[in-house]
């Protein structure tokens, strides 16, 4: 999964591209670095970069995820933090286009921040889980909690075994190739030597807690961090 950081950060806060290119990868390293039995998620953490891509959905041409500020002209509600808009195929659930956009015409945000700032890392951990398909948690806590109250946003930033359940859930991980197992043809044969291995079995997971798969994100276009 790629994402684009837009360049020029938030002008308003003081916030660089290069900062914010920081955050964001911080925030999907949180997700990438869950571990299930061990094992990585199947997701391929893709590559985080500056860009100066918009976030108008493009119908005839490949999307580009991006991450930006919007300074003015917020289009969400004015105590939303964030907000990742979703373009999605409707019959599959696929998501085409993931597009997540910071409120910072109404709230500073900060790498580290002061007790009147917004944790930025934070609330890209959040809203990397909505680019990911998971929809808001029911948990106290968990990082997918639909409110941060106030600026208490710092508790976004670790992932609650809830979270960390619908990651492996989503992404399970591919099973392993068992270890090849070598064996000697007979001495008459002239093939000498070959390696063979067993085919392995698929690994299912179930989770109960599991906030939402990405198919059933369908039915929601947008969503948002208040």
């Amino acid at each position: 999964m790629d994402l684009s950081v837009h360049a020029e950060g938030s002008v308003l806060r003081g916030i660089s591209g290069e900062e914010t290119l920081a955050a964001a990868e911080l925030a999907l390293d949180t997700w990438t670095d869950v571990r299930c039995d061990d094992q990585r998620p199947s997701l391929d953490r893709g590559l985080v970069e500056l860009g100066d891509e918009s976030f108008e959905f493009n119908r005839d041409r490949p999307n580009v995820n991006v991450i930006r500020f919007v300074d003015s002209g917020w289009p969400g509600q004015k105590e939303a933090l964030a907000k990742t808009i979703l373009n999605l195929n409707l019959d599959t659930g696929e998501i085409l286009d993931a597009d997540i956009l910071l409120n910072s015409e109404t709230f500073s945000f900060a790498l580290e921040p002061a007790s009147n700032e917004v944790d930025l890392v934070a609330v890209l951990t959040h809203e990397v889980g909505h680019l990911l398909g998971f929809d808001h948690s029911a948990v106290p806590g968990a990082t997918m909690q639909p409110d941060a109250r106030g600026f208490a946003t710092a508790e976004l930033l670790d992932l609650e075994p809830d979270d960390r359940a619908a990651m492996c859930a989503a992404y399970p991980p591919k099973p392993e190739a068992p270890p090849s197992r070598i064996h000697a043809d007979s001495a008459d044969d002239e093939g000498g030597c070959s390696i063979g291995h067993e085919r392995g079995r698929g690994v299912e997971a179930g989770v109960a807690t599991l906030l939402a798969g990405v198919c059933a994100l369908a039915r929601r276009r947008t969503k948002r961090t208040r």
